[in-house]
C-alpha cells in the first residue's frame, strides 16, 4: 500500500481558488480572511520588490552584481510559490498582477508593485543582452524604470 504525500502548493492554489469561485456562500469571516491574505500577499511582494529595487539602486551601475541577481531569485522563487508554478516556468515579475483585486484600498500599492516588477524585468532584459548597444539601452530601461518605482513609493510614505 502506497500512500501519497499530499502537494502542500497545489492545497494551498485550491484552497485560494475555491474561496474567491465560491461567491455565493461568503460569509463575512470568510471575506476577512481573504482580505486579509490578499493584503498579506501584497505587503510580501512589495516588501521583496522594494529589495530588488534597493539592491539595484545600489548596485550603482552594476545589475548583473551577486547582490542583485541573489535578491531577484529569491523574488521569482516567491512567486512560484505563491502562484504554484513549476521550476521550469521563466517567471514574469507581473504574473498575477492582473488578477488582483484593487478594490481593497490597497491600489497604490499594486501601483509600486508594478512598477518595481518593470525593474525586474529590465534589469532581466540587461542580463540577457546580446550586444554593448543592447547592454547600454537595458540599462537606461533599467535607470528610467528605477526612478518610475521610486516616485510610486515616494507617494505611499508621503500619505
Amino acid at each position: 500500500m502506497t500512500h501519497r504525500v499530499p502537494d502542500i502548493k497545489q492545497q494551498k492554489k485550491d484552497a485560494d481558488l475555491s474561496l474567491v469561485n465560491r461567491t455565493s456562500h461568503v460569509t463575512p469571516a470568510r471575506l476577512d480572511e481573504h482580505s486579509n491574505r490578499h493584503l498579506r500577499h501584497l505587503e510580501e511582494r512589495a516588501l521583496l520588490t522594494g529589495g530588488v529595487c534597493a539592491e539595484v539602486q545600489a548596485s550603482d551601475g552594476d545589475y548583473a552584481s551577486t547582490r542583485v541577481r541573489k535578491v531577484v531569485a529569491v523574488l521569482q522563487q516567491w512567486i512560484a510559490s505563491e502562484f504554484g508554478l513549476s521550476d521550469d516556468e521563466i517567471i514574469q515579475f507581473d504574473h498575477g498582477l492582473d488578477e488582483l483585486d484593487p478594490g481593497t484600498g490597497a491600489e497604490e500599492l499594486i501601483r509600486e508593485i508594478r512598477a518595481g516588477a518593470r525593474v525586474c524585468t529590465a534589469v532581466q532584459l540587461f542580463w540577457w543582452a546580446d550586444s554593448l548597444m543592447e547592454s547600454a539601452r537595458d540599462a537606461e530601461h533599467v535607470v528610467d524604470d528605477l526612478a518610475t518605482y521610486v516616485a510610486a513609493r515616494s507617494g505611499l510614505e508621503h500619505r
